[in-house]
């Protein structure tokens, strides 16, 4: 067979260092735009290691039927794969530092509030909304319970606590901003 990517690929494996070399200057172009893509500083290194590490573990058995295309393909293919993993980890990182930063802003706006500011909020809600929020925060009751308590639909319960809730919001909104 007279493939020249393959005899690379075979000679690389084999630990010639010019047919490892060789080979990621024909790909390099490749590499940099897939390093490009993961918007990484150290996308484009991990690329290359993983290429290093790919082409020493091509079983070459499978591809030795294979044209130069082929195999251009199959790596082209893999890198891509590799790249989309690295983009995957890489928006996981982000969601997870914003779901950090929110939680910080979160606490943080939570600790500004006293609970005289919750308890006077509470005057501003129907005697039923009162009702229901102490139940189920204070006294830990199921809306399934209260529902019963109070002879209404476990819906109408759902309502309430979000109404009430949403008032309270509200309220500690109003004196978080004075």
């Amino acid at each position: 067979m007279n493939n020249e990517l393959f005899q690379l690929l075979s000679n690389a494996q084999n630990g010639d260092k010019k047919a490892t070399e060789n080979l990621y200057l024909k790909f390099s172009k490749l590499i940099k735009k897939f390093g490009k893509i993961v918007e990484s500083e150290e996308a484009e290194s991990d690329i290359i290691i993983f290429f290093l590490e790919f082409i020493k573990k091509i079983n070459l058995k499978k591809l030795e039927n294979s044209s130069y295309g082929e195999l251009v393909n199959y790596i082209y293919i893999s890198l891509q794969n590799y790249t989309f993993s690295l983009i995957k980890k890489s928006l996981k990182k982000k969601i997870d530092e914003s779901n950090i930063i929110a939680d910080q802003i979160y606490h943080d706006s939570y600790d500004k509030f006293e609970l005289t500011d919750t308890l006077s909020s509470l005057k501003k809600l129907s005697k039923i909304q009162k009702q229901i929020i102490l139940d189920i925060y204070l006294y830990n009751y199921k809306i399934s319970e209260i529902a019963k308590l109070l002879n209404i639909s476990r819906q109408a319960v759902n309502q309430n606590k979000i109404k009430a809730l949403k008032e309270i919001e509200k309220e500690l909104v109003t004196k978080g901003d004075r």
